[in-house]
């Protein structure tokens, strides 16, 4: 064999041996705005805040004073169960019109028929003091509080104030005055009242009551779970009434 074929022999050896480039395929059009789309939309994604729940994405039909109370009462962080009492609240004040004065047009009084109910507050009977004071001297800054010397003096003061806005039928327990009953049906007269001088003050009495250093949780909560039933059947009456 010649030298020059012995050389084209290994020459051609070597090309089938030798490592290959890595081929580069051109991206189609198509592809790369495929691509570019996915991409985009995977960092939207990212940067999406999560869908609002609650009340909260109703805001823009608030009056301001609603803003505030609401607000105010939030930034409390009084726990969940305190929170639930405040959604029934503001669904309470929607159904209400966001009224000041009560009137049968607009509460769709439940039960029992009323042309006008002339006060515009809950009852002062029983009060505690501390709902007085803070309503004469302190209401211009929500974040105030009245003092609370005695705190169990304050929660008799602030069960029977809460007893006496209820319906006849919600009869207290023989053994424990605060397990009113739940079994009836009748009309929340005393307890429909819109506006700033309504459900708030019930609200933001037991905010003063939880914001106390001797404050007892169980008790606390008794408190709020009865306020959260009483709030839930005024919302079912009202709710019925306009369906009817």
């Amino acid at each position: 064999i010649s030298k020059s074929s012995s050389r084209v022999a290994h020459q051609s050896q070597s090309s089938l041996l030798a490592p290959r480039e890595p081929s580069r395929r051109t991206r189609k059009p198509s592809e790369k705005s495929a691509a570019s789309t996915g991409s985009s939309q995977r960092q939207i994604s990212k940067q999406r805040p999560p869908p609002k729940s609650g009340v909260e994405p109703y805001r823009s039909e608030w009056p301001d004073w609603f803003k505030e109370s609401y607000d105010s009462l939030k930034s409390a962080d009084l726990g969940d169960e305190y929170r639930s009492i405040m959604e029934l609240w503001e669904k309470l004040e929607k159904a209400y019109g966001w009224a000041s004065l009560v009137s049968d047009r607009v509460l769709f009084h439940c039960c029992l028929a009323h042309s006008l109910l002339q006060r515009q507050g809950l009852q002062t009977l029983e009060r505690p003091e501390q709902i007085g004071y803070w309503m004469q001297h302190l209401r211009r800054d929500l974040k105030k509080h009245p003092q609370i010397e005695d705190l169990d003096a304050y929660a008799q003061a602030w069960w029977a104030w809460w007893r006496g806005m209820q319906p006849d039928w919600r009869v207290p327990d023989e053994n424990d005055d605060r397990a009113l009953g739940r079994d009836g049906a009748g009309g929340w007269d005393k307890l429909r009242r819109p506006g700033k001088n309504g459900i708030l003050l019930v609200l933001l009495s037991l905010l003063w009551w939880k914001k106390h250093p001797l404050a007892v949780d169980s008790d606390w909560l008794d408190a709020v779970n009865d306020v959260h039933w009483a709030l839930t059947a005024l919302l079912s009456c009202a709710a019925q009434k306009r369906a009817s």
